[in-house]
Order: C-alpha cells, then sequence, then structure tokens
C-alpha cells in the first residue's frame, strides 16, 4: 500500500505557530539552522524574489484549464549561507504550486520536502533538505545544492574536458545506465518517482569526466510505499550491506567484492605465513632449551589457526555475494529484455488506436495528453497512460519513430511508462526461472 510521508517532528526547530497574518513561519534543521539568514527567516518570500537567481530559463506555461504546467521561475540557486563560523553552504530555494502534483493532491505542501527528508534518511541520493517557510499563504523550501553538473550543462562541459562527440555520447550512455540502477535501487525501497536526465545531478570526476555520484531532484511526483520502504531498510541493515553497495551497477559490484576477496586471500597469506614463522620459532626454541611442547605454545598457534579459518570464512561469504549478483545480473538481463518486449507491444497498441483518431483529437493528445472531452488514452486491460507520456507517444507517432530505444532517447518521459512495465517483466521472468 502506498503511503504519503508523514509530518516529521525529529530533528526539526519548530518557530512560534502563533504568528500573526503575513509574518513568517520558518522551521530549520537544527545542524544548518546556523547557516539561515535573518533576511530569510523574517521574510522569506521576499528574500526568495529579491535574492533567488532562476535555475531554468523560459517563460512560465499553462494547462487549458489555466493552471500551471512549467514554471522555470520556482526554482532558485541562492547565495551561499554562511554561519559564523565562516563555513559556507550553497543552496537552493523552491517555491511551492500547493496545487500541483502530490502537494495538490495531498493537501502537504511540503511534501515534496518530507519526501527529501526520507529518501536522505536511508542514506539514498537526494538534496539536504534545510529548511520550509510559509508566510502569505505561500510556501517555499530550501535544500543544499547537490554536487555536480545538471543536464542541460553536460555538453559545455564535457567538451571543455576536451570530449570528442562519441566521447560524449559513451558517457550519455553511461549516465542512462547508472540512471537505470539508481532507480531499480529506489524501487526496491518502494520509491516511485519519474526518471528524467534534466532530473539529475551528476558529479563527475575532473580529470577522468566519470560519473561519481547521481542525484535526483524534483520530487513533487514521488510517492512512497513506506511498508516497502522500512523492510527494505531494515533488510539493508541485517545483510550489513551499505546504500554504496547498492548504488553500484552490478558489473561494479562484482569489481569491488574481486578486491574484497583479493584482500581476504592476502590476509590469510600473512597469517598463515605468520603462523608458520611462530611455530617454527617456538619449536626452535623448545629444542635448544630441551623442554616439551606447552599448552600455552599450542594456544598461541591455535587461535592464529582460528584467525585464519575466520578469514576463509569471510572469503567465502564474499566469493557466495558474488555468485548472488551473477545470477541477479542475468536475471535483470531477462528483465530488461522482456520490459522492452513489453514496451514494445505496448507503443504497437497505443499507435493503432492513434491511427483511428482524428487530425483534431491527435492534435488534443499531442498538445495536451487528452482527448478533446478530456479523456485519457485507455489500453486493453483498462491501463490509463498518463497525459505527459500520452503526448510523447502521439509526437512519436506523427513523426514515424517506431524503434523503442529511439522513443526512450527522444521522449525522456516514455521511460515512466517502461519503469511501470519493468514489475509486470519482472513477474514474467521470475516464473519463468521457477518453472525451469
Amino acid at each position: 500500500m502506498t503511503e504519503e510521508p508523514q509530518e516529521k517532528h525529529t530533528g526539526v526547530k519548530q518557530e512560534s505557530s502563533e504568528k500573526q497574518e503575513g509574518e513568517a513561519r520558518v522551521e530549520s534543521k537544527p545542524e544548518t539552522e546556523s547557516f539561515v539568514p535573518e533576511e530569510f527567516k523574517n521574510e522569506p518570500i521576499k528574500y526568495f524574489e529579491d535574492k533567488g537567481k532562476n535555475v531554468k530559463s523560459g517563460e512560465i506555461k499553462h494547462h487549458e484549464d489555466g493552471t500551471v504546467r512549467e514554471d522555470p521561475t520556482a526554482v532558485k540557486d541562492f547565495p551561499e549561507w554562511e554561519n559564523p563560523s565562516g563555513e559556507k553552504i550553497k543552496v537552493v530555494g523552491k517555491r511551492v504550486n500547493a496545487e500541483k502534483a502530490q502537494a495538490g493532491q495531498t493537501g502537504d505542501p511540503f511534501h515534496e520536502y518530507k519526501v527529501m527528508e526520507l529518501v536522505t534518511e536511508a542514506g539514498l541520493p537526494a538534496p539536504q533538505p534545510i529548511a520550509k517557510a510559509e508566510q502569505n499563504n505561500q510556501y517555499l523550501f530550501v535544500m543544499e545544492r547537490a554536487t555536480g553538473i545538471r543536464w542541460n550543462e553536460r555538453i559545455q562541459v564535457l567538451r571543455d574536458g576536451g570530449m570528442s562527440e562519441e566521447d560524449i555520447e559513451n558517457w550519455q550512455q553511461k549516465a542512462r545506465e547508472k540512471m537505470q540502477a539508481l532507480g531499480d535501487v529506489f524501487e526496491e525501497y518502494g520509491i516511485k518517482r519519474g526518471w528524467k536526465e534534466q532530473d539529475m545531478i551528476f558529479d563527475i570526476d575532473e580529470q577522468t569526466k566519470e560519473i561519481k555520484k547521481i542525484t535526483p531532484t524534483d520530487w513533487e511526483r514521488t510517492k512512497i510505499d513506506l511498508e516497502v520502504y522500512n523492510k527494505k531498510k531494515e533488510e539493508v541493515t541485517e545483510e550489513g550491506l551499505t546504500v554504496e553497495d547498492l548504488l553500484l551497477t552490478p558489473d561494479e559490484r562484482i569489481q569491488k567484492l574481486d578486491g574484497d576477496i583479493e584482500q581476504k586471500e592476502k590476509e590469510i597469506a600473512e597469517a598463515t605465513d605468520r603462523a608458520k614463522k611462530i611455530k617454527q620459532a617456538i619449536e626452535k626454541t623448545q629444542s635448544e632449551l630441551g623442554i616439551e611442547s606447552s599448552t600455552e605454545t599450542a594456544l598461541s598457534v591455535e587461535r592464529i589457526t582460528e584467525e585464519i579459518d575466520k578469514l576463509k570464512k569471510k572469503k567465502d561469504d564474499i566469493e557466495k555475494r558474488k555468485e548472488k549478483i551473477k545470477k541477479e545480473k542475468e536475471t535483470q538481463k531477462l528483465i530488461e529484455e522482456e520490459t522492452m518486449k513489453l514496451l514494445k507491444e505496448k507503443i504497437e497498441e497505443v499507435f493503432e488506436i492513434l491511427s483511428q483518431l482524428n487530425e483534431s483529437e491527435l492534435e488534443s493528445i499531442s498538445s495536451s495528453g487528452n482527448l478533446s472531452n478530456g479523456g485519457q488514452l485507455e489500453l486493453s486491460g483498462g491501463l490509463k497512460i498518463p497525459n505527459e507520456i500520452s503526448t510523447g507517444l502521439a509526437q512519436a507517432y506523427k513523426e514515424k519513430i517506431t524503434d523503442a530505444e529511439e522513443l526512450l532517447n527522444r521522449f525522456p518521459t516514455i521511460k515512466q511508462a517502461k519503469s511501470t512495465l519493468r514489475k509486470e517483466a519482472k513477474i514474467r521472468v521470475e516464473a519463468q526461472i521457477k518453472n525451469k
């Protein structure tokens, strides 16, 4: 069952709720409260407008009913915040559209803020929430700016780093693979969100331009199944895993485990050599002094032997984990193939529906994602297609793009459909494996 994040009271500095109309109510985290400027605390909305610099360019776009569809003025980079000790943090402010996405559906203007609290609490990548504010029925929150470059900055940054067009294309492919791996981990935690390149921050190595970390932003549509979330957190703790391990691709995890195995083999060899030398030294001393072997001597050798046995067991456990990941990798490959097969089938079904629409209806789907009567496209089994996905598919139909891979690259919103289909693909593949 999918639940909405509940209000959290632990770890948050609560400002007085008895504010007069027009006064601001600001809540900030104790660990970052000293960074929050007084002018923000007193006039957060004014601070947002006066000090903030738009992250995205462009004009506000509206739906046909007048509601805001896209607002590039809603997210702004703030000047660095500094605490009394001289430490600085880079921050970003976001004005909340209380009628949009999950804020509108749940009636909670700080839904996105609470989602980020839960995500960072699990150790998963997300901007660190810093403060939230309310004034004159307007809402905004502040988060730490994630380290890295935005998707719209990638080309210039990579070119400046000496990359060729082919290198950049390979980099983009790796970025998408890492996004897929990251999305799989979030699914395991019951965190459901869209995965679009433009909503990601890519932390890259200055020298090699390899991606070190991906931080998702824009959590306003995210839903969290708290039951799955809590269960996964317990599993990770019990298995002694780290989130860093989970965020690696299968190949990266295998490579890391190979390094761990090599280290354990080295420790075993060193302990075995140490045991051998100790035994030889004791036997030599006993021979020279003409004394018999003592219980203490036997215990010394036994302790080292026990240490070796423990190291061997750890090595065996690592090798078992490695084999498990290899099997999971093969399963993931099958799931990916089955997902693409399902996606192709659904695309063909949608295109068949679109081919039966008149030009006016097709234009309505292309622009708004809805039919002219406000209805959604519906597939067999009563599956309704979200507006943003319908729009992408209609545009692809008009351009006669039928290849699934090209569709995914050209229209990132369709990746949301792929994410949904992965669940069905996973069930099918697991059933096939079980029946073998």
